[in-house]
Order: C-alpha cells, then structure tokens, then sequence
C-alpha cells in the first residue's frame, strides 16, 4: 500500500500513545477536585461549582510546568510576582469552562490507548509496532504529564522513529509554545525532519 507524501511522515510532541497508570490517576484527583463541590450535584448543576473549578485549577498549578519552573521563578516571565499570584493564574484560567467538559475531556483523556485501533484487542505495543510512516516523537524534558521515560518506552515500539527531547523548564506548557525558546526549538525540529 503507497500513502500520500502527507501520510508518510507524523511527529507528535509532549503526548503520549497511551494513558499509563499514574497519569489515570493524576485525572481522577482533577475530577474529584470538581466533583466534591457540592454545587456540581453530579453534574447536573443550574450554575458552575466555582470552589471546584477553582480547586481543579490548583491542582494543575503544580503539573503544568515543572518543578525548576517554580524555583527559577520563571513564573515572572508570565508576569506573576508570587505563588499565590500564580494560583489565581491557574484558577481563573480553569474557571472558563463547563465543569462537565472537564470532567469528559478528562475521563478521554484516561481512556487514551492507540492500541484501542481495531483489530488491536487493546495492545499499544503491537499498534505502535505497526506504525508505517517515519515518526519524531519529541517528549519534554520536563514534563509531568507525559513522563520522558513513559514515552521513551513507546518510543522503542515504533519502528522508523526519531527520538528527540525538548529541552524545557516550562514543562509540559514547553508544547503549547509558552517560552519563545521552545516553540523555536519544536519548528527547527520539526522543519528538519521534514526536510530529511
């Protein structure tokens, strides 16, 4: 079978293949953040739950970056003075959704297996072993949501596959671009394998 140019080449960045255990965990502690304001009544509330959404968002002021984020205070580069600034930051920010949204999108997001692809059963192993096109996976350095060694262990199972790690303090905010220096890094990265 011949794929189009397009289809012979993925990269994928400060992901992963598979939802491993510790990361189901880590979204159910952010489910039950919302969950336990009594305001969310099993999700069937007239008004967002604000101490839940507010609770859901300090949880992942401390999984959104890295732990040399903190003590590098690059949290000045944001524009916060303090931790309790940063806080607000985060809670703020996780205030702008539906509460059941996160709750679903998290609950995806722990049901994440490639090996979930028919005819699979359920194996990521076999389902990454059968990947055709050439692929840069590139891990963060950093990152707590995706751990660099979770997807070294993916990394191994893909056959044409250029490993390559961002080298960030931003954590897993290094995939979004949040430093100038990472989004260069990702482009440059990517543009080369593209171009080999």
């Amino acid at each position: 079978m011949s794929y189009p140019d397009f289809m012979q080449n993925a990269v994928g960045w400060c992901g992963s293949a598979v939802e491993h255990p510790h990361g189901v965990m880590r979204l159910e502690s952010f489910k039950s953040a919302i969950m336990a304001d009594a305001a969310y009544n099993g999700g069937n509330y007239t008004e967002q739950p604000r101490v839940g959404l507010a609770a859901a968002g300090t949880h992942w002021s401390a999984w959104g970056t890295s732990q040399e984020w903190y003590r590098n205070r690059y949290f000045e580069q944001l524009g916060l003075n303090t931790l309790e600034e940063v806080n607000t930051y985060y809670q703020n920010a996780f205030s702008r959704w539906d509460a059941n949204d996160y709750i679903w999108l998290a609950t995806t997001w722990q049901q994440n297996n490639v090996g979930d692809t028919p005819g699979f059963n359920g194996g990521y192993k076999a389902a990454l072993r059968s990947i055709k096109a050439r692929v840069l996976y590139m891990p963060c350095e950093t990152d707590l949501y995706f751990h660099i060694d979770a997807l070294r262990h993916e990394a191994q199972f893909i056959p044409d596959v250029k490993f390559t790690v961002i080298p960030t303090l931003w954590g897993h905010f290094a995939g979004g671009g949040s430093s100038p220096e990472d989004a260069a890094f990702i482009n440059r990265t990517i543009l080369d394998f593209l171009e080999q």
